[in-house]
C-alpha cells in the first residue's frame, strides 16, 4: 500500500520528486494529462499492489484517487485490441498492452477506484472483494491493515509455507518468517 497523497506532501517526496522529474519524465506525465485526464501527482491517493506470486500476470493494483473513469475508458477504446469483458454489473475493459507485450485490463469499481491487472480473472476476483463478495484480509489476519501503522508505505507479506527452509545464518530469519510488516513515514523534517 502507497499512500501517494502523503508521501508527495512529505519533505522525503517532495525531494525524490524533484530530483526525479526530469524532462524526459515531465514529457511523459504531461502526455497521461492530456491523453486520459490523470495528473499522478495530484490525482492519485493512493495505491495497493496484491497478488498470489512474484510475476507480472499475478499481481492486481487497486488506484484511489480523483480521475475520470469515462476519459480513461475513451483513451483505453482508441488502444489496439480493445474490448469490454462484461462481469456482473461491471465492465472490463480489455487493451493490448504493447509495452509488456500482454492483454491489460481496468474496471472501475467506484467513483475513482479503478482494479488493474494483467489477468482477467484476478480483476474480478479484486472486484468481487472490493464489492464484499469475497473476504478480504480479515479481524486474524496478522497482514490486517491496522497492524500496519501510520506512514505512506506499507508492505506486508505471508509465505504460507515456510517449512524446510534453510539459507545463511544473516538471512534466516527473513527466509523462516511466516509474515512481515513495514511501515515507513515521516514524523517530523
Amino acid at each position: 500500500y502507497a499512500d501517494i497523497a502523503s508521501f508527495l506532501g512529505s519533505q522525503l517526496g517532495g525531494l525524490i520528486v524533484k530530483d526525479a522529474v526530469t524532462n524526459q519524465v515531465q514529457a511523459r506525465l504531461d502526455f497521461v494529462r492530456q491523453a486520459i485526464g490523470v495528473d499522478p501527482l495530484k490525482d492519485l491517493a493512493s495505491v495497493t499492489l496484491y497478488g498470489d506470486a512474484y510475476g507480472d500476470k499475478s499481481g492486481v493494483a487497486v488506484v484511489r484517487g480523483t480521475f475520470a473513469s469515462d476519459k480513461v475508458e475513451t483513451f483505453l477504446k482508441a488502444a489496439e485490441g480493445y474490448e469490454i469483458v462484461a462481469y456482473g454489473n461491471r465492465n472490463i475493459h480489455k487493451w493490448n498492452d504493447k509495452i509488456h507485450n500482454r492483454p491489460g485490463y481496468v474496471s472501475f469499481a467506484s467513483p475513482g477506484v479503478a482494479v488493474v491487472g494483467g489477468d482477467v480473472d484476478k480483476v474480478k476476483a479484486g472486484l468481487d472483494v472490493l464489492d464484499g463478495r469475497k473476504p478480504c484480509l480479515g479481524a486474524a489476519s496478522n497482514l490486517k491493515a491496522d497492524s500496519i501503522g501510520a506512514g505512506f508505505l506499507a508492505v506486508s507479506a505471508l509465505k504460507a509455507d515456510s517449512g524446510g527452509i534453510g539459507g545463511q545464518a544473516h538471512a534466516s530469519v527473513l527466509q523462516n518468517a511466516n509474515w512481515m510488516t513495514l511501515s515507513a513515514g515521516e514524523t517530523a523534517g
